[in-house]
């Protein structure tokens, strides 16, 4: 497991390089975000999210309301 540092004020955008994806291991849920990541090989690097199943059950619900709007919005 790595170390991140974060130079700067919050909050901090990471910008996704594929589709994200997410597994049940024991009793949490694992959501893994491939990310934009200057110096590592491509560029790229993942980020594991440990979340409760309730943590991920109301992230899933935001963001599918929001991926909505944001479908919807017009340019």
């Amino acid at each position: 497991m790595g170390d991140i540092v974060f130079r700067g004020r919050e909050p901090f955008d990471l910008i996704a390089q594929r589709l994200p994806s997410a597994i049940a291991e024991n009793k949490i849920v694992v959501a893994t975000l491939p990310i934009f990541a200057s110096g590592f090989p491509g560029n790229s690097t993942e980020i594991r999210l440990l979340l409760a199943p309730h943590q991920a059950e109301d992230l899933a619900r935001q963001l599918l309301l929001e991926a909505k709007k944001a479908r919807e919005n017009p340019l």
